[in-house]
């Protein structure tokens, strides 16, 4: 299962979106667990907060259609906006991994 949100401009155009997808499938230790596998802002409305506002959207909703109790994301270590973004919301870095993984995990 994967849930999406978008948010479009007054003429109808995607300026932006986020994606997720329910890992509960992969294993016992996904249970409940959702991957945030794409925020996306059009270069025209960046710098406006709209990267914050669907993060908290996308994360709402893998929560109440997915089920998740448990997100992560996979960020490269020079997203700095995208790591800032994801720390509004609690989901740090976690060590010891080679790429940059953050979680979310509201129990």
């Amino acid at each position: 299962p994967v849930s999406s949100v978008v948010a479009r401009d007054k003429a109808g155009r995607l300026i932006a979106s986020a994606t997720s997808v329910d890992l509960s499938s992969v294993g016992e230790e996904f249970i409940d667990t959702a991957i945030l596998i794409g925020i996306s802002v059009h270069p025209e409305v960046q710098g406006q907060g709209l990267g914050t506002s669907i993060t908290a959207a996308g994360l709402l909703e893998a929560y109440e259609t997915l089920g998740a109790r448990r997100i992560i994301a996979v960020v490269s270590a020079t997203n700095t906006i995208a790591l800032r973004t994801n720390a509004k919301f609690g989901m740090h870095p976690l060590r010891g991994q080679s790429a940059i993984y953050v979680e979310l995990s509201g129990q």
